[in-house]
């Protein structure tokens, strides 16, 4: 985008805030007032990071919206960013609202088709999880948090929930420092609550991500088939290991690459299988987009395994839908992930968790959130030292009593998960 059209974004919600977004506020005002005094039931808005792709933003979807329909909300809408692949498909009572600010001037009637739309509803949740920092796209922290302050104006109620926080960019910091005391903010883990308020001064709410409340779907397809796999296995006593690559991490280690990745892990499981202990494993992708994605690396770490080790070896080549990956978690006795949303379904089943982050930013607050029963590895540190097993044995020798912890905790991080989606 050029610098210009940046400045005629930024103008273009200036002028339509100060020009319509009161009326239409006030408008929308009598009409919740209207409509309360009918007894018309809650109506919700929920605005995604993303348009669909990521398990992770789906795994957070469809517990919002779950949870919501199980609230009795009456009406759940859902601001589509394109006409193609898109969140409403995934329930026939789901509302589309589009709002295309990704496609260059056409972003210009986004604003208002938002103002419009936020008057036929009683609430608006940004779903926030990690954009909203500035380190991924300046950019587009900008316009989220310039749409919040939007539908903050009209008086609709208004919270973005969900989210993590790094130290936030001088954009971003600009950005949220005009968001109005009236948007309520809830972040999914202790450090970032804390950046929250010693960076950017704003009081917030703690809560807990809200894939915690995601629905597993047993007796699906590749739940069944990979059931049917581990049972006997687990019947003789083998210890199921569930093993995610994560395929943005060679992109976010160039140095390291793909292949030495793959090596790495290798050559982990080949010191695992010398255990006293007899492992089977299971390769779990759970991102599909990009080369190499996290299927390419699981299969190219298939191949290389050796014949003794592959054959009580099984890859999920997938795609599968996230409440199917949450699912297939509860069939495993420890998981190891690169991917932090396959951490939260693993962890949503009780099973100990290690953490290969290519990304603290996000790892390190849910760890801190969970407690014991997850742990992280630094992949690159890992590789210089040659003791990434070393490092997961003490989790695999205590598994039963981490299993126990996370079990305990569970209660909690729904409560709070659930305080994302409570007026």
């Amino acid at each position: 985008m050029t610098p210009a059209l940046g400045r005629l974004k930024s103008r273009g919600l200036q002028r339509l805030e100060a020009g319509f977004v009161d009326p239409i506020g006030m408008g929308g005002r009598l009409l919740r007032r209207a409509h309360r005094a009918h007894g018309r039931p809650w109506r919700v808005l929920l605005v995604p990071p993303y348009a669909p792709g990521s398990l992770g933003d789906e795994a957070i979807m469809m517990a919002s919206i779950d949870y919501l329909e199980q609230r009795g909300v009456d009406r759940i809408g859902v601001v589509e960013y394109s006409a193609n692949g898109t969140w409403s498909g995934l329930r026939p009572s789901l509302r589309p609202v589009y709002l295309p600010w990704h496609s260059r001037l056409r972003f210009l009637s986004a604003p208002h088709r938002l103002a419009a739309a936020v008057a036929e509803y009683d609430e608006v949740l940004f779903l926030g999880t990690d954009v909203l920092d500035g380190l991924y796209s300046e950019r587009d922290t900008a316009t989220r948090l310039a749409l919040a302050r939007l539908t903050a104006r009209t008086g609709t109620p208004t919270s973005i929930v969900s989210f993590s926080l790094d130290r936030p960019t001088r954009g971003a910091r600009a950005a949220w420092s005009r968001l109005p005391p009236s948007v309520r903010l809830r972040p999914r883990d202790p450090l970032s609550a804390a950046r929250l308020s010693h960076w950017l001064r704003k009081p917030n709410q703690l809560s807990a991500d809200l894939a915690f409340l995601l629905q597993p779907a047993e007796g699906c397809n590749p739940v069944r088939a990979l059931e049917g796999w581990t049972q006997p296995r687990r019947s003789s006593g083998r210890v199921l290991v569930g093993v995610n690559l994560n395929g943005g991490a060679a992109f976010y280690s160039p140095e390291q690459g793909s292949d030495a990745v793959v090596r790495l892990y290798r050559r982990t499981l080949v010191e695992l299988a010398r255990m006293d202990v007899e492992f089977s494993f299971v390769l779990l992708p759970h991102d599909w987009r990009g080369h190499p994605s996290d299927n390419d690396l699981a299969v190219a770490l298939f191949e290389s395994l050796p014949e003794e080790i592959r054959r009580e070896s099984l890859h999920v080549p997938g795609p599968y839908r996230a409440a199917e990956a949450k699912a297939m978690c509860g069939h495993l006795d420890l998981a190891i992930t690169g991917r932090m949303h396959l951490a939260v379904a693993a962890l949503g089943r009780g099973v100990p968790t290690v953490c290969v982050p290519h990304q603290e930013r996000k790892i390190m607050g849910l760890l801190q959130h969970v407690g014991t029963g997850a742990a992280a590895v630094d992949l690159r540190m890992a590789a210089r030292r040659g003791n990434f097993a070393d490092q997961l044995i003490s989790v695999i020798r205590n598994r039963r009593k981490l299993r126990e912890e996370i079990q305990a905790e569970l209660p909690r991080l729904k409560r709070l998960a659930e305080l994302n989606l409570t007026p």
